[in-house]
């Protein structure tokens, strides 16, 4: 880097204020400070990328290419609204256990696919929990258990049930009925115990 340009800027008329500019001889690197008595702006450039912030009485405006923040630890807080938004992606990471909280409602939307991934998954809807779709399917790699006081299954068309060895016990009653007629069908129809008809 050359020599360095500096200039110090007085002037009393509204939007001028107190002006620091330091820049190089070739004209291409500079950082200025302006306090024109409504706000503060700084500036600092390399004649092709530009990061300002602007201070105003209530607004802080940061505009820059990467904008990085470190420390031990951040704290934000707004006494009514925070708005994230992004063009691009957005990705949140931890390395450590992340809790997302709300006092009141929280909703999760995506306008395609949402995945929820993880070695062990607990949905704990306290009160009730409902799953709607047009078309709803759970799979079991190994085992499927539905464990519940009472557990109901409905149709409106059919219901169907299979699989290579099907079984279906009570261990007080059990019940098998329809309400215009039930069949009984396979290559060998074993019926044990008191057989009561009518």
């Amino acid at each position: 880097m050359g020599k360095l340009l500096c200039r110090i800027e007085l002037r009393r008329t509204p939007g001028d204020g107190i002006r620091v500019l330091v820049e190089d001889a070739d004209g291409k690197r500079s950082q200025q400070l302006q306090l024109d008595g409504e706000r503060i702006y700084t500036e600092v450039s390399d004649g092709e990328k530009t990061s300002t912030i602007v201070q105003g009485p209530d607004t802080v405006e940061i505009q820059c290419g990467t904008f990085r923040l470190q420390a031990d630890t951040i704290d934000c807080r707004a006494a009514k609204k925070i708005v994230q938004h992004s063009d691009g992606t957005l990705k949140l990471d931890a390395s450590g256990d992340s809790t997302i909280q709300s006092a009141a409602g929280l909703t999760l939307e995506a306008g395609s696919k949402v995945l929820l991934k993880g070695s062990k998954l607990t949905l704990d809807g306290g009160a009730s929990a409902e799953l709607q779709a047009a078309q709803v399917k759970i799979a079991g790699k190994a085992t499927l258990a539905l464990e519940a006081a009472q557990i109901k299954m409905a149709a409106t068309a059919k219901v169907d049930v299979s699989g290579p060895i099907g079984s279906f016990a009570g261990t007080a009653q059990t019940a098998i009925g329809g309400g215009a007629m039930t069949q009984l069908k396979g290559g060998i129809v074993q019926l044990q115990g008191v057989l009561k008809m009518g």
